[in-house]
């Protein structure tokens, strides 16, 4: 069996990534668990030259589309932003986006928030308008966070609630961030 990282965040992104694609199939999507391949690392779309990290699932009920998995504890106030935010890797970022531009499939970020208990769903296109980046403490590496504002939510369904996992605790908690989230646009996926 190859290599896996054994962490509490590795953990509970897995189980995150079961709650999101049952909702998917619920849906009516078919899906192809991309993240369940295992090639001694993270599936790629390869090249003769370069590769990409492929997002968790491919997703198609009438037209495919490529969707992330990212789960999260809870979304973040940007004080300087004044805005409720989400994130990953700057590298993530730019290989989601290099697999949409060379198989032409359109990418999707599905982010699933535990405290809110709400999926966060975007098209790379949209929640991409006015990312901003970030490079310092507290990451190992550059992120980029996106305005939840951009991203369609949904209320997780009550025959999935138990296959959500347990948050991780909150390492820290600025008093900004008693502030209500907001209401985005909820709609049909």
């Amino acid at each position: 069996m190859p290599y896996r990282k054994n962490s509490d965040e590795t953990n509970l992104g897995e189980q995150g990534e079961v709650v999101v694609r049952t909702w998917l199939k619920q849906l009516g999507y078919f899906i192809v668990p991309t993240s369940l391949i295992f090639t001694g690392g993270a599936p790629m779309l390869e090249g003769l030259l370069k590769k990409y990290v492929l997002p968790d699932v491919l997703a198609a009920k009438v037209h495919p589309r490529w969707v992330e998995i990212k789960t999260k504890t809870r979304a973040t106030f940007n004080q300087k932003r004044q805005r409720w935010e989400t994130g990953v890797p700057l590298r993530h970022w730019n290989d989601y986006n290099a697999v949409q531009k060379h198989s032409g499939i359109e990418g999707s970020l599905c982010f699933l928030h535990l405290r809110e208990q709400r999926i966060y769903l975007g098209c790379l296109s949209e929640i991409g308008k006015d990312r901003a980046t970030w490079e310092g403490k507290p990451y190992p590496e550059p992120e980029v966070f996106f305005d939840l504002n951009r991203f369609d939510w949904y209320e997780i369904p009550n025959n999935i609630h138990s296959l959500l996992p347990k948050p991780i605790a909150i390492k820290s908690f600025q008093s900004w961030e008693n502030k209500n989230q907001p209401n985005t646009r909820q709609t049909k996926f």
